[in-house]
């Protein structure tokens, strides 16, 4: 178990890494203004949950997700203590910057290539973004009194993500494939709870 202080808040600075870039939808089927960080923080909720069940902790099923009652003590299960539900705010805040805005091109697409004997393109994705943003992440509500770090299994759940998944959507052709900064890849890793081949701690 590592003994590094986890911040109250972190800057990752990302690159997408090749032309597909990434895609996060927008307000308009087809378009893309912004990248959103509602579709990150599905992702991000999968692979934490994905970690906490591992480490044999209290997560809620998909028949009976949790409400929160704060007149009872523990009445939200461990993930929904972080990622909220009916009664409870998220713990942390996500915010994305990509430096500038950027609109969306209608009519221009990514040819998505399957070799099938034929130099033909299989399919066709809307333009994404691609180049550099920065994704934020702060403490919106203490998990433990007067404990205003980050919950450790949101990091590193973001570190499996950006280092062995994606980000965004349309990741099976390709999509939201990112990379970090080489020392923030490093300070990210170091902040991850460690794990063995069994998934304890």
């Amino acid at each position: 178990m590592n003994y590094i202080e986890l911040p109250s808040e972190m800057q990752l600075h990302l690159s997408t890494m090749n032309r597909l870039g990434i895609w996060t939808g927008g307000a308009k089927a087809g378009t893309m203004t912004a990248i959103n960080a509602t579709s990150i923080l599905g992702s991000l909720r999968y692979w934490t949950e994905a970690l906490m069940r591992a480490d044999g902790k209290n997560v809620c099923n998909n028949q009976e997700r949790c409400t929160y009652d704060k007149t009872k003590e523990q009445s939200a299960c461990d993930l929904c203590q972080i990622f909220g539900c009916t009664g409870i705010s998220r713990s942390f805040n996500m915010n994305i910057d990509s430096g500038k805005p950027f609109e969306k091109q209608k009519n221009k697409t990514n040819p998505i290539f399957i070799p099938n004997g034929k130099n033909k393109a299989r399919y066709y994705l809307t333009e994404a973004f691609t180049g550099n943003f920065v994704l934020k992440l702060s403490i919106h509500r203490p998990l433990l009194a007067g404990n205003y770090s980050l919950p450790e299994d949101v990091l590193t759940a973001l570190y499996l993500l950006i280092e062995y998944g994606t980000l965004g959507a349309y990741d099976q052709y390709g999509c939201g494939l990112v990379q970090l900064q080489v020392d923030e890849r490093e300070l990210l890793q170091n902040l991850c709870q460690d794990h063995d081949a069994k998934g304890g701690k």
